[in-house]
């Protein structure tokens, strides 16, 4: 089982890394993402969304997600075009996370993780209407760390130990397409 993990923990890593690595398609023959990193406005961005913040004790089906993008925003005539990359980890456990795992009934939502890395494209034009376009690559289950982060953040806040993450999902390689349009102002 621990190979299993370990395996996949390094498949989902040298995809993310050979992903990351990749020109971006669509920029134009002058504008690289080289160009992009070297002209345009870097953006760092740091989402955290967690239960505990909150000083709740329920965990309620999703419990936390981390996030970490940088993007490099270019002006042009028409808008903006912001390529980037994103890290980010997420947690889902049943509501409540005390149960054992021997009393989680069955169509309870399993413990699960979910680590990834991926790139962006986003087309801003002047008249306010967006293109944007994503890829996320990365692992779910064990190799996901779920259990440890769920756990540490559990400790620090003094909220209940959770109890079932013997029975996460299995590792998966996990790939989410994302695309989406705004209409102008």
């Amino acid at each position: 089982r621990g190979f299993v993990n370990k395996q996949a923990s390094r498949a989902a890593l040298l995809i993310v890394v050979a992903m990351l690595g990749l020109p971006y398609g669509g920029l134009g023959a002058q504008e690289s993402l080289h160009t992009f990193i070297r002209e345009g406005q870097p953006t760092s961005t740091l989402d955290i969304d967690n239960d505990s913040l909150l000083l709740r004790r329920d965990d309620g089906l999703y419990t936390s997600g981390v996030r970490f993008s940088r993007g490099y925003r270019l002006s042009s005539a028409e808008g903006w075009r912001t390529p980037g990359w994103r890290l980010g980890q997420q947690l889902y456990t049943p509501k409540d996370v005390r149960v054992r795992p021997e009393n989680l009934a069955p169509l309870e939502r399993p413990y699960a993780g979910w680590l990834y890395g991926g790139f962006f494209y986003n087309v801003t034009d002047v008249d306010g209407s967006e293109l944007a376009f994503g890829l996320d690559v990365g692992c779910i289950g064990p190799c996901a760390g779920g259990r440890q982060t769920q756990s540490f953040v559990h400790k620090l806040f003094d909220q209940p130990e959770p109890r079932g993450w013997s029975t996460q999902i299995r590792n998966e390689v996990g790939v989410i397409l994302r695309a989406g349009a705004r209409a102008p102002y």
